[in-house]
């Protein structure tokens, strides 16, 4: 509040995007006396100001001598621009871009606005982070770690923050004016830098929406390393294909892709009873077994995200010597996603697994089609209401329509959390509820002071069948892939899975 001499009062911009309250004047000084406002005039003990701040900052245009007079310090030195009675870029009031953000007339910004979407361009992402960073990003580590968003807080010194709404749009203030100001989104560990043209000073930016989409793959930016297994009744590697990553970044374990396939159900088995699901790429190149993931923690820790699909079986005798493997991955900041009947690593697993829900195991088959309810009671949930209709899974807020609904959930316990659920089961004798969709934080167990850093989805939506489902998904969970992947459009509840996707990837 005070540079050179010139002390300044009331409510002024601090040179890097922000204000600073200066409060009054002091030796009988008025603030704005000389008529220039928030500058103090007169008084005692007055020295006044020249052009050049003891800081180094030149001074440019007509200013306060902060003792009733003014100053005329002319143009800034050639290709430098004056904001704000400052040339841009000199002295240590601010550096980089922060010191293209223009001061604009009071109720005036600079602002950029647009919309985030899934790799595919077209799915509207609610909850992603968007900003304006004033340095190189920091690179993302693989693997899973105990932090509670994942990739840690935003690199790059941001300037101006946003997270999009259940629409998908954003609106950052504050933005610096010029040509080629870098713009990052960011999900979790999701994350893309773009390049805006041009944002011109004072004036709403709209963003091509072109851009503002994740990456398709890791040449466009960080994509989660991902370890996805198959099943023979649900092929969730379909799903992220879908979502618009590229084919080239789903490889086994051995290859340089984002995504490894593993084969799911029973490796030792060769019928039709196997639950495997695809077990090869279309180019002959077979997948590692399931086991050879689970059984190893040091590859299990490598991966940001665990995908199970659904292999039709619980397959307990092959899963029951790694299910505290799957335990500690989860404990230590894992993130879990398990369709349908891999609630056996759940019910079957260790204790703290076991209390987070009542896992009544194999059910009784939902009615399809069958109206499900979203639980709006919390914040999160009442935003994935919204998101469902904005997407059109929904045409009531706060119902979908479910087809193959499973019932192996009755209730959950603390921490848990449901957020899709049918009140009642008509094909159950005890007309028990069916939750569709819950989650959980890790650690669980009650761990004294331990911060919650992980997560676990638990679904008994599916997405894929031999015959279409609630608009047409129709993929072969048993067919190479990618041909057993139907380019279909998203059913609703593909919608809601997608959702639980990236919810997963971002911040606990």
């Amino acid at each position: 509040c005070t540079s050179a001499g010139t002390r300044f009062c009331g409510l002024i911009g601090d040179g890097c995007g922000g204000t600073l309250e200066c409060g009054t004047c002091t030796d009988n000084a008025v603030c704005g006396g000389a008529g220039i406002a928030n500058v103090c005039a007169g008084g005692d003990n007055c020295s006044p100001v020249g052009c050049q701040a003891d800081g180094g900052a030149l001074y440019c245009g007509v200013i306060g001598d902060g003792c009733g007079g003014i100053s005329e310090c002319g143009a800034c030195p050639d290709g430098v621009a004056c904001n704000g009675g400052v040339c841009a870029g000199t002295g240590d009031a601010c550096n980089g871009l922060q010191c293209q953000v223009d001061q604009c007339a009071p109720g005036v910004e600079t602002t950029l606005t647009g919309t985030v979407f899934a790799p595919n361009g077209t799915l509207p992402l609610y909850g992603a982070l968007v900003y304006v960073p004033n340095a190189a990003l920091d690179p993302i580590s693989d693997g899973a770690e105990c932090s509670p968003c994942s990739a840690g807080s935003a690199s790059g010194q941001p300037i101006a923050t946003a997270l999009t709404d259940t629409t998908g749009r954003f609106e950052l203030s504050g933005v610096p004016t010029g040509t080629n100001i870098p713009l990052v989104i960011q999900v979790g560990k999701w994350r893309r830098q773009i390049t805006i043209p041009n944002v011109g000073s004072c004036a709403t930016n709209p963003t091509d929406p072109t851009l503002t989409r994740l990456p398709r793959t890791r040449a466009e930016g960080n994509i989660p390393r991902i370890a996805i297994t198959t099943g023979d009744a649900d092929a969730l590697e379909c799903l992220i294909r879908r979502l618009g990553v590229a084919e080239s970044e789903f490889t086994t374990n051995a290859g340089a892709g984002r995504i490894h396939l593993y084969t799911g159900g029973d490796p030792e088995e060769d019928s039709d009873d196997s639950g495997q699901g695809a077990t090869s790429f279309v180019n002959g190149t077979v997948f590692p077994p399931a086991t050879a993931l689970w059984g190893d923690p040091a590859l299990l820790r490598s991966y940001d995200l665990l995908m199970f699909s659904c292999e039709g079986g619980q397959f307990q005798d092959v899963k029951s010597p790694y299910y505290e493997n799957i335990f500690d991955y989860a404990q230590n900041g894992g993130r879990l996603f398990l369709s349908h009947l891999h609630f056996n690593w759940l019910n079957r697993g260790p204790d703290e697994f076991q209390g987070t829900a009542d896992y009544i195991g194999v059910g009784e088959d939902l009615p399809e089609p069958i109206s499900a309810l979203v639980d709006t009671s919390f914040p999160r949930g009442s935003d994935l209401a919204d998101w469902l209709v904005t997407v059109g899974a929904s045409t009531v807020r706060g119902q979908l329509d479910l087809y193959q609904g499973q019932h192996s959930v009755g209730g959950v316990f603390p921490p848990s959390q449901q957020w899709i659920v049918v009140p009642e089961n008509p094909n159950d004798d005890d007309n028990r509820p069916s939750v569709q969709y819950m989650t959980f934080n890790t650690p669980v167990g009650g761990l004294p002071g331990a911060a919650e850093c992980g997560r676990v989805v638990l679904t008994d939506i599916h997405i894929n069948s031999t015959t279409p489902l609630g608009g047409g998904d129709s993929s072969q969970p048993d067919e190479p892939f990618p041909t057993g992947c139907a380019d279909t459009p998203f059913s609703a509840q593909a919608l809601a899975m997608a959702y639980m996707f990236f919810d997963l990837s971002a911040c606990v």
